[in-house]
Parts: structure tokens; C-alpha cells; sequence
């Protein structure tokens, strides 16, 4: 399977930058993460908003402390790797760019990925490894997803199409060296997929939403309070 055959909510889970030799996957401790960053984004404008229109020393300390907060959280990420190179699955914690120690999740060969139902949504489907899953949709994108991972790093595949149902072991008949060169060919003919949560946060949309409203809303709740203070 070639990488561009995947679904688009496979291709957020799965880099692509990194193909045919690593993959990253966002760890549940990295979803986290990403939503402190735009809370702590929310509360430094909040108060940044407050201590100007409202003179409050308190306030004047607290934006730039959770504005500093921000930053760091924005610095940190951690992910799930597979890397075919040393055969091994570990996850790795990423601070400005540079990698720390990474820690072992055991062989590739020994990883088993599972396609399952999520039980609160029957028709939704997710994969999990190592101790991570991610949500897709439709079982054929969750399969698929899960299909290229264990094709081309070597891992066990097993499906499971109901919480009820026995899970089932998928074999490959595919040639992992022919899967690899087909996704090379792939990327170099392809524009490669926006991935990362990260990079979402810029598109104009979601600037509006998570900087532009937030401000907005703050302003106008500053004005309010300011006015009211003047009354009592």
C-alpha cells in the first residue's frame, strides 16, 4: 500500500516527512500537551487583557508567567516512534527540536497493532500500539492506517470489527522492500501532506478561533469590567 492511498485522518496520525524509515505518532501525553498550550494562550491574553484596562498589578505578573508557560509547552512534544533502522518502537520526548532519551517499547516484530471498534462509538474505528490509539473513522481507513504501519516496519496486525467479535490476525503476502520503494516513489511525486498538530494551528481558521475570537471576547469583557468598576 502506497502512502497517498490513505485516508486524510490517517495522514495526520502519520508522518510523512520521515517515511520509509521512522514514523512518529503523537502520544496521548503530547494531546496534552497541545491543549495546555492554547489554555495557557488563553489565560496570558486573558490576563494581559485585564491588566490593562483594569491597572491591576496582579495581573501584569500573571500574563507574562503564563505567557512563559506557553512557550515552553509549545517547545515540548513527545511521540511514538517506529524506527525500522534500529528495529525498535520507543517513545521520544522532543524539547526545542532536540531529543531526549528515548524510552524502549520493545522490538518491532513484538508489536502488535489492533484494529478495534470504540466502544461509546460503535461505528468508529481506532488502532492502538504500545499503549497509544488513535481514532480514524471507518474500519477500511482505520485498517488501511494500520495495514501500512505493520507492512512496512515489520509489526503484527490483528483486527477486531466488533467489541463482541474475536480478534483475527492479519498476514501479509506483500514484499516490505516493494511497500518501502513504492512509498519513496510516492513522496517524490506527491506534495506531501500537511501533518502535526502543530502545523494546523496557522491556518486562518483556526487562527481566528483559537487567537482572534478569544481576543475579541476579552476585549470586550475588559471594557465591560472597567466600566462597572467605575460604577461601584
Amino acid at each position: 500500500m502506497q502512502y497517498s492511498q490513505l485516508s486524510k485522518g490517517a495522514r495526520h496520525h502519520i508522518k510523512a516527512d520521515l517515511l520509509p524509515e521512522r514514523v512518529a505518532l503523537q502520544t496521548k501525553t503530547h494531546h496534552v500537551i497541545v491543549t495546555f498550550r492554547f489554555l495557557l494562550l488563553f489565560f496570558s491574553i486573558s490576563a494581559a487583557v485585564v491588566a490593562v484596562f483594569d491597572d491591576s498589578l496582579f495581573y501584569a505578573v500573571v500574563a507574562p508567567i503564563l505567557l512563559i508557560s506557553c512557550l515552553f509547552c509549545w517547545l515540548k512534544s513527545q511521540y511514538l516512534v517506529l524506527d525500522a533502522a534500529k528495529g525498535q518502537a520507543y517513545i521520544e520526548s522532543r524539547f526545542a527540536g532536540r531529543a531526549g532519551t528515548p524510552m524502549p517499547m520493545g522490538h518491532l516484530a513484538k508489536v502488535k497493532i489492533v484494529v478495534q471498534p470504540i466502544p461509546s462509538m460503535v461505528t468508529h474505528y481506532q488502532f492502538a500500539l504500545c499503549g497509544q490509539r488513535y481514532t480514524l473513522g471507518t474500519l477500511a481507513d482505520t485498517q488501511a492506517a494500520a495495514r501500512f504501519l505493520a507492512q512496512h516496519f515489520g509489526c503484527q496486525l490483528s483486527v477486531k470489527e466488533s467489541v463482541t467479535a474475536t480478534e483475527q490476525t492479519i498476514s501479509f503476502g506483500t514484499d516490505k522492500r516493494e511497500e518501502q520503494a513504492d512509498t519513496v516513489q510516492n513522496q517524490t511525486t506527491d506534495t506531501p501532506p500537511r501533518v502535526g498538530r502543530e502545523l494546523y494551528f496557522w491556518d486562518k481558521t483556526a487562527l481566528a478561533k483559537f487567537i482572534f475570537g478569544p481576543f475579541v471576547f476579552l476585549l470586550v469583557v475588559g471594557l465591560i469590567a472597567k466600566e462597572l468598576h467605575r460604577v461601584f
